[in-house]
């Protein structure tokens, strides 16, 4: 219950801006979660927001908030953390999905700056 309201499938339209919209503020949940050693909920709130903002909204509503952003220090930090992480403290399904879910991320952030700069160039 304490993390509904940070995560994007409970966000609404917020969710369309990302980590760094209105409302509550998931990237300073990730990072309280991370200094407190929880990892594993961290993991589930930066996935279910990349989730969201990958595959939920719309290429219309990414364009739109092109300057949204995506912590991705801390994105980093916590992947390292995890990677450093003994096995058995966060489970393995959430230690694998966490680098293909910001590789994919960041693939998708490369061709929508692709189709805004053909945009701007029209």
């Amino acid at each position: 219950w304490l993390l509904r309201p940070f995560q994007a499938e409970g966000r609404g339209a917020a969710a369309a801006s990302g980590m760094a919209g209105p409302g509550p503020d998931p990237a300073a949940a990730m990072r309280i979660l991370m200094d407190t050693g929880r990892l594993a909920e961290a993991v589930h709130l930066a996935l279910d927001s990349l989730h969201v903002w990958d595959h939920q909204v719309t290429d219309m509503e990414r364009q739109v908030s092109g300057g949204t952003w995506f912590p991705r220090g801390p994105l980093r930090e916590l992947q390292e953390a995890v990677r450093t992480a003994p096995r058995g403290a966060i489970p393995e399904a959430l230690r694998r999905r966490l680098p293909e879910a910001v590789a994919e991320h960041d693939q998708l952030a490369v061709q929508q700056s692709e189709v805004l700069q053909a945009s701007a160039m029209a």
